[in-house]
Order: C-alpha cells, then structure tokens, then sequence
C-alpha cells in the first residue's frame, strides 16, 4: 500500500539515502512520483530537502502549490519549517497564498516560526527555529496589514518562548506589538519559558508586566506555574503585582502551593502575598496547602 511504501521511503532517508539520487538514466524519485501521482510520497521527498530544481520541474508540469494530505503540510509551509528559502520563494512567485491557512496547517509565515502550541503556521516556525531570512521574505511580500500585524505577535509569542533572542529583536524592530494577546502576549511566553534575557528585553522595550486577558495568566503567574524563580525574581523587581489574578488563573501563591514549590512561596510571601486570598474556586491558600498535605 502507498501507507507502507511512504513508510518505508521514510525509513531510508532518515538512513542517509541521498533524495536526489539518480541511478544511470532514470529520472530522479521526486520525478517518479511526480510521474505517479503519489502526492504523500512528492511531499516527503520535499520534505527531505529534494533539489529546488526538482520542485521547478514540479511547477512546470502543473504541480497545485497549494495541495496538502493529512500527513503533510501545504508546500509553503514544509518549505518554511525546513528553512528552504530558495524554494519558499519559488512557490511564493508561483502564486502560493502567503495567508493560506486552516484548522490544522494555520500559515506559512507561522511555520517560518514555529513549535509550541502555534505550530504549525509557517511564521511560527521560522521564529521557534530562529530562521530570520525566511522571516524576511514573508514580511516583504504584500501580506494583508492585519494578517501581518497579528503575524508579528504570534512570531513574536513563539520565538519569546523558546527564548530566541535576536529573533525577539527582529521582530520588535520591525514592529511587533510588544502587548497584542494571541491566546497570551509574549512576556507571559518568556516568563512561562523562564527566559530571563527576553524578559528584559521585553521589559526594556515597553512590554506590560501585567498584561493578560481575562482568561490568560498574567506573566508572575506563567513563572510561577513553570517553577523559574529567577523569572519570578525579575517580575517582581519590575513592578508585577504579587496578588495580581482574573477569575480564571489562581494566585501566584497558590499556583505555587499547588506546585509544592515551598521556596516560591515563602519568596511570594516576602514580597507580601496575601496568604487570606481566595480567588474564584480556589480556597485561600491555608486551605489549599493543609488539603494537597504540605508541611
């Protein structure tokens, strides 16, 4: 079955087998299964970093840039995701929609940046794996102002994250909205990574320390939750309310008891935690702490 055989084609380019490999004069395998029409079998040798030149001969014979399967992404997207900028740039001169996106494979300047839970929009895999030039060639392109905007702050979200640094500033210097919540803004991403030097940065170039919506953690309680007391530290040193909470996310100091985390607790509590509080369904923090058994 084409199952099996994508299986097994799989198992031997993760083995080294050279995907552009030519045996006397047969053609190469991408044009075999272009040949065949096995679409599942084409995406996994491009995938693999296939020959641009393949690709060309693909768009040449009427290959549809837009075409995806349930095991693989539309071609943009695999093509930012692997940092192919040559042929990011061949399927965006071949008409591929740089906004195209739906439930399961969101956009191709996402996968540009991506991992975490964004991915896979290609502008989010070029921020996680800190591909700035193809970062470059989606912002140059005519991109809808606000697809680009919101583009900018999920980038910007996801490379705060896994604490990409220059990314961070590309991306704030070529305007990301610092505060724009996309599910949570990117400080709340940084402290919940425990990145201490794109907290900073954040910080530094004009983020809110206590920004959140009504249903997100603010940023104390992201590092409060992740257990990075280095971030916690730095919050509170840069104005973070102690006690800050919504309906929806418990206290600093009760997420930190929930944790068991005694060291945090006893840091929220210099830093004047109100042990009384008690926040939406959660009881003060007595109660929690006697309730999961902490001493």
């Amino acid at each position: 079955s084409t199952c099996e055989h994508v299986g097994i084609i799989r198992a031997l380019l993760e083995n080294g087998v050279d995907v552009d490999a030519r045996h006397r004069s047969f053609p190469s395998a991408l044009e075999i299964a272009a040949k065949n029409g096995n679409s599942d079998i084409i995406e996994l040798l491009l995938e693999a970093n296939a020959d641009v030149n393949a690709t060309k001969l693909l768009l040449r014979h009427g290959a549809d840039v837009h075409v995806q399967t349930p095991q693989f992404p539309p071609a943009l997207q695999g093509a930012a995701s692997k940092g192919q900028n040559e042929i990011v740039e061949l399927l965006l001169d071949n008409g591929a929609d740089i906004d195209a996106h739906d439930q399961q494979y969101p956009t191709a300047l996402q996968s540009a940046v991506a991992d975490w839970w964004l991915l896979p929009l290609p502008v989010n895999i070029a921020s996680a794996n800190d591909n700035r030039s193809i970062l470059k060639l989606f912002l140059n392109r005519n991109m809808n102002a606000q697809v680009q905007g919101e583009t900018l702050a999920r980038a910007l979200l996801v490379a705060a994250f896994h604490g990409r640094r220059r990314m961070v500033e590309f991306l704030i210097q070529n305007g990301a909205d610092l505060n724009q919540q996309v599910q949570s803004s990117a400080l709340q991403a940084a402290a919940g990574g425990g990145h201490k030097a794109i907290i900073k940065l954040l910080i530094k170039s004009g983020a809110d320390v206590g920004a959140s919506d009504h249903r997100s953690p603010t940023p104390l309680q992201a590092a409060v939750t992740g257990g990075h007391k280095d971030a916690i530290q730095l919050l509170l040193d840069n104005g973070a309310a102690v006690d800050d909470h919504n309906q929806h996310c418990p206290t600093a100091i009760q997420r930190a008891i929930i944790n068991g985390d005694r060291r945090t607790v006893e840091l929220l509590l210099c830093r004047g935690a109100d042990a009384n509080l008690q926040v939406g369904q959660l009881a003060p923090p007595l109660y929690i702490a006697i309730a999961m058994g902490h001493r």
